[in-house]
């Protein structure tokens, strides 16, 4: 799943929100939305976001973008 529809449809959070838990900034999650480079460390704390929000761990495989940067 894309990290977009993840975010949306699963997580259901803004960018701005996710940015906010994941402690990147907005224009990062633009930018692994739009499918632009981005750090293993912006992984990682999008992830930890997330799975904070979610109260479970969200692995890597579960998002797309981040499937295929491992």
């Amino acid at each position: 799943m894309k990290l977009e529809e993840f975010r949306t449809t699963v997580a259901i959070l803004t960018q701005r929100e996710l940015a906010e838990l994941s402690g990147v900034s907005s224009s990062t999650i633009q930018q692994v939305e739009a499918g632009k480079p981005f750090s293993k460390l912006s992984r990682g704390r999008i992830l930890a976001g997330l799975s904070k929000h979610l109260n479970r761990q969200v692995s890597a495989d579960e998002i797309d973008e981040f499937r295929e940067r491992r």
